[in-house]
This record gives structure tokens, C-alpha cells and sequence, in this order.
């Protein structure tokens, strides 16, 4: 089942976006969440590790306003792939919009 949730990441002046100095907070979700995974990483790790990847992509974009309050909010999907009798599965970010 595709999972599609929404995160706000916040920045206060004075931190730096880039330097992982931001919170992210869950504010919607369609479908059920893992909240712990054995032998696997919950829905929640890998939420963290796509607003990470995305921010990492977008350096250039937030490097201006790195030091200044940010508000970022994503929505994002959940992929799948199959391999051996294994699932892989990770968060893309689809859309954003953000307040620098």
C-alpha cells in the first residue's frame, strides 16, 4: 500500500538548515505508519532520511537563507521495490513549498 505523508521542517534563526539544525514534525499521513521495524528501519527513519536527502539536493536553493528561519513543507510518497524475496522501500519527496 503507497503510503503519502506530510512533514513541516523548521529552521529559527540563527540555525543552520544546512547543518542539520532544523526539526521535522509529522503533520498528515494516508496509511498506516511502522513505527518500529525489526531488522528494517521504520517508516519514521526513513521519512528522516528523505527530508535529509532532500535537503542535501536542494543545498544551493537554501544556502541563501541558511542562517535565517525556514519552513519547508513536503509531501512525499512511499516506493517500493522487490528483489529476491527482499522489499526495499524509501520516502520521495513529489512536492514542496517552502518559506526562506
Amino acid at each position: 500500500m503507497k503510503q503519502i505523508v506530510e512533514v513541516l521542517v523548521l529552521s529559527e534563526d540563527g540555525c543552520n538548515i544546512l547543518n542539520d539544525e532544523y526539526s521535522v514534525s509529522l503533520v498528515g499521513a494516508v496509511g498506516g505508519l511502522n513505527l518500529t521495524e525489526h531488522g528494517g528501519e521504520s517508516d519514521i527513519d526513513l521519512i528522516k532520511t528523505a527530508v535529509t536527502d532532500w535537503i542535501g539536493g536542494h543545498e544551493s536553493m537554501l544556502n541563501d537563507n541558511a542562517d535565517e528561519d525556514t519552513s519547508l513543507l513536503l509531501q512525499m510518497s512511499s516506493k517500493e521495490e522487490r528483489e529476491e524475496g527482499y522489499t526495499n522501500k524509501w520516502f520521495e519527496v513529489d512536492s514542496w513549498s517552502a518559506e526562506l
